[in-house]
């Protein structure tokens, strides 16, 4: 079983439960099919779930050296629950 989120502009995240990882990657829609249809680029990442627990540990220190992340993702929810 899988879980898909878009997370943005032209890009999914998904967690894959028989390889147990997840995916972030871009996907497209083709001109000839209808818009829901999207297929997946090579254009993206897998993190095994050990790696995505260690990343998701890092945040607040990337977040503390690297505050524009910070202030930029705080801007996207903002604008995101105005909407």
């Amino acid at each position: 079983m899988n879980n898909s989120a878009h997370i943005g502009d032209s890009y999914y995240m998904t967690v894959t439960v028989e390889y147990r990882c997840v995916d972030i990657r871009r996907f497209y829609a083709p001109y000839d099919e209808p818009e829901y249809v999207v297929h997946a680029t090579r254009n993206g990442l897998s993190l095994r779930l050990d790696e995505w627990a260690h990343l998701l540990e890092l945040v607040p220190t990337i977040h503390e050296h690297h505050p524009e992340f910070a202030e930029s993702c705080d801007k996207e929810n903002s604008e995101k629950a105005i909407a």
